[in-house]
Formats: structure tokens, sequence, C-alpha cells
């Protein structure tokens, strides 16, 4: 990933900052997707939505962590595009995605979520997009 050193402290500190919130954030990142592509409800288990809430932030926290770690990042975000590819996800469900985490980061980060903070997370995740994502 190429992301400037400058936005990996950003990153780091605006999900430090996160974690205490993670639980109901990681609601909120659902319910907000699902708002915005209600046909990926489809995709989750509706008994499950807290768990699969966490494992998502989760393997955010662990991307995060390993911004320094070019290589293993590669090849953990090969395995998670190559799982997430046999559910049929596409560009634009990982457009989605972010517009979901942006707006959840948005509304847990408050006011912290400044534009650098959100050029960061922008930058952050369309390069996972890219590492993930279905190639057109």
């Amino acid at each position: 990933m190429d992301i400037p050193e400058r936005e990996k402290v950003l990153l780091r500190r605006s999900f430090e900052r996160l974690e205490p919130k993670v639980p109901e954030a990681s609601v909120e990142f659902y319910e907000t997707l699902f708002e915005l592509g209600p046909h990926l409800r489809r995709l989750f288990r509706e008994d499950d939505m807290s768990g699969q809430g966490m494992r998502f932030m989760t393997a955010l926290g662990v991307i995060i962590g390993h911004l320094d770690d070019p290589e293993s990042l590669r090849e953990r975000l090969a395995h998670l595009g190559r799982s997430h590819a046999n559910f049929g996800l596409t560009r634009e469900d990982y457009r989605l995605m972010e517009e979901a985490l942006f707006l959840t980061l948005r509304e847990a980060l408050a006011p912290d979520f400044d534009a650098a903070t959100q050029t960061a997370w922008r930058r952050v995740f369309r390069q996972i997009t890219e590492a993930m994502a279905p190639k057109d």
C-alpha cells in the first residue's frame, strides 16, 4: 500500500479513538451499508450481525496495524479478496462499503474526523478495494 507516513499516523490515531466505540460503530456500519445497498443484506446471517460487525472492525484494525508491512498486507488482502469473491461482490459493492465506512467514521470520530483524516481513510480504503475487488 502506498500511504504517506503522515496519513499512516492519522489512520492509527483515528483507529485508536474508534476502538472504544467499535461495538456501536460495527452495528452502525452494517445498518448504513444496508441502507445504501439493500441487496447486500442477503449475504449475511441476520442473527449474527454484531459478530459480523466485530469481524469487519477487527480486519480493519489488522490492516491499519500492518501498514508498515506491505508484503504481509498484500497477502492478507489477497486472501480476503478471494473469500469475498465467492459472495459475488462487485466494485460497486466495495464503493458502497467505502461510503458506509466513511459515514460511520464521521459519526464515531466527530469532531476529530477532519479533512486530512478523511483523505487518509479514503486513500487506504481505495487501496484495500483495489487489492480485494474483482478485476473488471
